[in-house]
């Protein structure tokens, strides 16, 4: 609803609006979650470079599972991640096949701490709750990238 002060009227005004700012600054950001609105600080930085998200990647060197109808590969965050990543749920995306979750801008490093308005911190009830929604329905995640929190459809 707003971002730094500055009214946010549509969606579509966001990146405009967060790409005005300098990285660096933790700037006061407005959401309507769950039926009220929300304050929150949150910092701006800079996208990582494709290089970089790619790292993050398997790095246990373990066989990717991709059972979810979007083409993620998942996993759980650890205690220790959590904490650095001050935050107290989320699903690490780790690959990413072309289709739905590549069309709408996923990456590989980036969160997922929602869906459809409900918090996830292991994979499989998150394809549940993903295999629940209908063929050809929206869903709504809520994924945090680098500091950023986005809602993609």
């Amino acid at each position: 609803m707003k971002f730094d002060g500055k009214a946010v009227r549509t969606s579509s005004d966001s990146p405009h609006i967060v790409g005005a700012t300098r990285p660096g600054p933790k700037v006061s950001i407005q959401v309507w979650r769950n039926g009220s609105t929300k304050k929150m600080m949150v910092l701006v930085d800079e996208f990582p470079s494709d290089e970089k998200i790619a790292s993050r990647g398997n790095k246990r060197g373990k066989t990717l599972d991709i059972s979810n109808r979007i083409g993620l590969a998942l996993r759980e965050l650890t205690n220790d991640e959590k904490k650095q990543l001050e935050v107290n749920n989320g699903l690490l995306v780790e690959d990413i096949r072309p289709g739905i979750a590549s069309s709408v801008g996923m990456r590989i490093g980036d969160m997922i701490l929602g869906i459809n308005n409900q918090d996830v911190d292991i994979v499989g009830p998150f394809n549940q709750l993903r295999n629940k929604s209908r063929e050809g329905h929206n869903i709504k995640l809520l994924v945090k990238r680098s500091n950023q929190p986005l809602l993609l459809p």
